[in-house]
């Protein structure tokens, strides 16, 4: 996945890193945050200036990422297949599958922010 695919402060960028890294040891919540922000900001608190939301909003920026680096893999030139679309998203998420696993945990544990997170992409889909 490449991360410089998002005008976003590098900051949030260092930030996220870290917590694929740490929440996919630990799972979610306000000590992998403080843990991540630590590491990546020297501040075990600055985490709430970049994620408000705490957990939801982290999962959520880590996903646009995902989203934006799939896209520009075929921005100047589209798939030729959706077997190379899915075979380049497979490739590029490899290294999230531990974040993924303890995403969808989080999920179960907390479905309100897991549905907040489902309508408010459904309706970035449907403005774009």
């Amino acid at each position: 996945m490449r991360w410089d695919v998002l005008d976003a402060p590098p900051e949030k960028i260092a930030l996220a890193r870290e917590l694929v890294r740490v929440c996919s040891a630990s799972g979610w919540g306000s000590a992998a945050l403080r843990a991540g922000s630590e590491v990546a900001l020297q501040d075990p608190e600055r985490w709430r200036l970049l994620f408000p939301a705490g957990s939801r909003d982290a999962i959520w920026f880590i996903s646009e990422v995902s989203d934006a680096s799939m896209r520009a893999t075929f921005e100047d030139a589209p798939a030729r297949t959706m077997t190379e679309v899915i075979l380049e998203r497979l490739s590029q998420n490899t290294a999230l599958k531990p974040f993924v696993r303890r995403v969808m945990m989080f999920d179960l544990l907390h479905p309100f922010q897991a549905l907040a997170r489902c309508n408010g992409h459904r309706a970035r889909c449907l403005r774009a």
